[in-house]
């Protein structure tokens, strides 16, 4: 029980510090992009990224992840040479995928320029369906890592690729200009890494296992699974990123380029849960293997408790301080992305939980149950953004974001309860939601009575809030000093009592 609780922190863990440095280089990129483009182009470049996520979500038809199912059960069924099959297979069929849709997109270009991007040239285009083929099997390698749950080498490639980026397209606006700079340094990223990740998981993962001959395997499983899975990836991407695809189609690129300034920065707070969500899929389908329900129910409830608990200051930061946080990142002349600021950070909340939540129901029942919660959240994300980015612009689209984050919560919570036998935790939710109330009160109160001209002022504002946040936290008990002891004992002695 003891391991599995170490696996779930110390993954979880790994994968948030190594997210969190990276955040850091890729917020450097994006500041970089903003004194090097036109608001136009950075609007433009982000539009072809946000086309490029949607296509690597549907490129496959789901195979690739289809192996956060099959890998981990067989591992644990020591079937090591049907998996040595099956990786071999995936490897081949990415490849093929991959080439046929980049080769797929230089034939149609023409149509999505003229259709979707309206001032896109062609050139970029092309440019753009040369990165989608190395960015897919770059990424398929990263899954790799994930699928034999090593959750350093799969944090370190991430970390990695922002590094590379930023520093590579540093290099290159020296001596370069324009929108073909992010594109190129793209592509140059994807293929040093692409080259030297598929030499490490070679050496230290797949040799572990090749002595073992290979078995047949029904390949139709993969694509029986793949497709529901790739129906759930669809469906955390439309709610993640149907705000800038609908921009693109009805506003214009100055105002994709606005929303994402101001969104991106809201990313920070879900990587705690993108962390937790990278560990407990294949974990979660471990344990339902071997039938440890009761070990499952309890992880899922302090991942939740703790996941509000954590995100509810800095989600009350950006909301009262989002012009200053905008302005000191980027710049006076990008302020009116704070209100998406505001509106996407509250709705964070929401979306952290619903996240974990739904990957702990994708790694116990598969994809099907998983799939329902996203496409009844997106299809409310979708139709709200589009009735309010027509009236309201950017602001519309944090909107109808917002309602599909709220959805996604409260959807997959029922059915995750539902689905294990656990009683909703009305009184820790509530609990939870009075002390997010109340630190929103303190940060006000404070700000009323400093007078936050200097950053001293505010930095003393977010202390004293958060001092007296932490002993509302204690007086509800909405956590105790027994369960933090716990927790501390799981980091530091790895010697926890029996839960």
């Amino acid at each position: 029980m003891e391991r599995y609780r170490r696996k779930v922190f110390y993954g979880t863990l790994t994968i948030f510090v190594f997210s969190i440095i990276a955040a850091v280089f890729a917020y450097f990129f994006r500041v970089l992009l903003t004194k090097n483009l036109s608001l136009s182009d950075y609007g433009l470049f982000y539009a072809l990224i946000a086309f490029g996520s949607f296509l690597m979500v549907i490129r496959d038809l789901g195979v690739m992840y289809s192996g956060y199912y099959f890998i981990p059960r067989l591992i644990s069924q020591r079937k090591f040479g049907i998996m040595n099959s099956m990786i071999k297979y995936m490897v081949k069929f990415e490849v093929l995928v991959s080439l046929m849709l980049s080769l797929a997109l230089i034939l149609v270009s023409d149509l999505i320029i003229q259709n979707y991007f309206h001032t896109a040239s062609r050139a970029v285009f092309l440019i753009f369906a040369v990165l989608i083929f190395f960015n897919s099997l770059e990424v398929s390698i990263q899954h790799f890592f994930n699928f034999f749950q090593n959750q350093f080498l799969f944090s370190l490639h991430s970390l990695m690729r922002n590094v590379l980026i930023l520093i590579i397209t540093v290099i290159a606006f020296v001596y370069f200009n324009g929108i073909l700079v992010p594109l190129f340094t793209h592509i140059i990223t994807y293929a040093l890494l692409l080259a030297i990740f598929s030499f490490v998981f070679y050496k230290k993962i797949f040799l572990k296992y090749s002595s073992h001959k290979d078995q047949k395997f029904d390949k139709r499983q993969l694509i029986i699974f793949g497709i529901p899975s790739m129906l759930f990836s669809l469906g955390l991407f439309l709610i993640t990123s149907a705000d800038t695809i609908i921009l693109t189609l009805f506003r214009t690129l100055d105002e994709v380029g606005l929303y994402n300034i101001g969104a991106p920065i809201v990313g920070l707070l879900l990587f705690f849960s993108y962390a937790a969500s990278s560990v407990v899929l294949p974990l979660s389908s471990e344990l339902w293997a071997r039938k440890k329900i009761e070990l499952l129910q309890r992880i899922i409830l302090i991942l939740q408790k703790y996941t509000f608990i954590i995100l509810i200051p800095c989600v009350g930061i950006l909301m009262m301080f989002s012009k200053y946080v905008i302005t000191v990142l980027f710049g006076q002349e990008f302020v009116a992305a704070s209100n998406v600021l505001f509106i996407l950070s509250f709705g964070s909340l929401f979306l952290s939980v619903g996240v974990i939540n739904v990957h702990f129901l994708f790694g116990v029942y598969g994809s099907r149950e998983a799939t329902k919660v996203y496409v009844y959240s997106a299809i409310i994300n979708i139709i709200s953004s589009i009735v309010l980015v027509h009236y309201l612009g950017i602001i519309g689209a944090a909107i109808g974001t917002l309602a599909g984050y709220i959805a996604l919560y409260v959807i997959s919570s029922f059915k995750l309860y539902e689905k294990l036998g656990v009683g909703f935790p009305w009184k820790t939710n509530l609990l939870t939601l009075l002390s997010f109330i109340v630190y929103i009160a303190l940060l006000y109160g404070a700000s009323n009575i400093f007078l936050l001209y200097t950053l001293l002022s505010k930095l003393l504002t977010v202390a004293i809030s958060g001092s007296l946040y932490t002993l509302v936290l204690f007086s509800l008990k909405i956590i105790s000093w027994d369960e933090l002891k716990d927790i501390y004992l799981l980091m530091i002695k790895r010697d926890v009592k029996k839960m």
